[in-house]
């Protein structure tokens, strides 16, 4: 903790090193748990708040995390900065959320919680004002809401299990055109690199009565497929999200690479950077 607060770049994994042991098993609970658990926070916080994006737990283990808290005295007054707690329970709703309302946080350069109305606007919190392309969801009754960031639109999507409507990024498309990999899922930016792997994921998400609740619009496997040309190359056309292909959705219909005929072959990866 040599750096500063101001100085810091905020990420899930600040107190775990490259090669911790528990790494492998966080990194699986952030995808397969940590999505339910922040679509159902909301129902446990005070009315017309909900976390705001970009927020997440500093994972210790799976399912517990550090928090942060001030030192503030019997009057009240702010005596010392904020710090990390000792790792707590964070595996369901209401063990974050009772540490929510003690006055703790999830970083300590950000309110955790944020009105509903304008919390993806706002922007991630701690983070710096967005320069690039906005995406804006026009599906709810308070009017056209704008996300800063492609990461922000998705977690509304997984947030309110509504299906990915807006094109995917170019970055994304360009990722994708670089590796070997036959499916992609837009709502979680993951891709798998063959058959199995991306069942397994498709199936964990549309079981309505597994660890993660079903999400009603999930991505089937055939909206996940990539098509690539025979020798491999560049991905013709990828339909991720929303029953359209990716190519066409982000591009006007427009193929990614000329010609398009085979798939490629290859187990799993984990999703990109994409903001």
């Amino acid at each position: 903790m040599a750096e500063s607060l101001a100085e810091k770049t905020w990420a899930w994994d600040i107190f775990l090193e490259e090669d911790d042991l528990a790494r492998p098993a966080i990194e699986a609970f952030r995808e397969f748990h940590w999505p339910t658990i922040r679509r159902e926070l909301r129902e446990h916080l005070p009315e017309g708040k909900c976390l705001a994006v970009g927020q997440e737990p500093n994972w210790a283990e799976p399912g517990v995390a550090r928090f942060w808290h001030q030192g503030i005295n019997l009057r009240g007054d702010v005596v010392s900065d904020w710090a990390p707690t000792l790792p707590q329970p964070a595996n369901n709703p209401n063990a974050i959320a009772r540490q929510l309302k003690k006055g703790f946080r999830l970083r300590p350069d950000a309110e955790a919680l944020v009105d509903v109305e304008t919390s993806e606007a706002a922007g991630p919190a701690g983070g710096d004002e967005p320069t690039g392309p906005r995406y804006a969801c026009a599906r709810h009754s308070k009017g056209t809401v704008v996300f800063p960031t492609w990461s922000a639109y998705r977690e509304h999507c997984m947030d309110t299990d509504e299906p990915i409507e807006l094109p995917v990024p170019d970055e994304v498309l360009e990722r994708l055109k670089t590796l070997d990999t036959e499916f992609y899922c837009a709502i979680h930016d993951r891709d798998f690199v063959n058959t199995r792997a991306a069942s397994g994921h498709v199936s964990a998400y549309q079981n309505p009565n597994g660890l993660n609740r079903g999400l009603r619009f999930h991505p089937t496997m055939e909206q996940m497929r990539i098509i690539r040309d025979g020798k491999g190359n560049d991905a013709d056309e990828s339909r991720a999200g929303g029953g359209k292909p990716v190519a066409e959705a982000a591009g006007g219909g427009k193929p990614l690479a000329e010609g398009a005929t085979g798939g490629a072959k290859g187990g799993y990866r984990g999703g990109g950077k994409a903001r």
